[in-house]
């Protein structure tokens, strides 16, 4: 399903992925992107880095094409209560 309209089965498998694994719960669920929200953000940088490389297996917008974009979605992930994936 990479780069394309994701089924509901999927985002609710993504959903439930990350419920279990970092207790984000789905905050917001629209057409084309989920918001994430956790009480427990993810504190440290290699589980940022698993996030942000999960997220570009289903978002080309968010797809870390080198080191430098890779370090911005990090950024963005890291020590943060809420995250939003989106596809096109």
């Amino acid at each position: 399903f990479p780069y394309t309209t994701l089924f509901r089965s999927d985002m609710l498998a993504l959903a439930q992925y990350w419920y279990e694994r970092d207790n984000a719960i789905p905050a917001v669920i629209a057409a084309t992107y989920l918001e994430f929200y956790t009480a427990e953000p993810i504190t440290t940088l290699r589980d940022a880095e698993v996030l942000a490389l999960e997220q570009g297996i289903i978002s080309r917008a968010l797809k870390p094409t080198s080191y430098e974009d890779l370090s911005c979605v990090v950024k963005g992930l890291y020590n943060k209560p809420s995250w939003f994936v989106w596809w096109e």
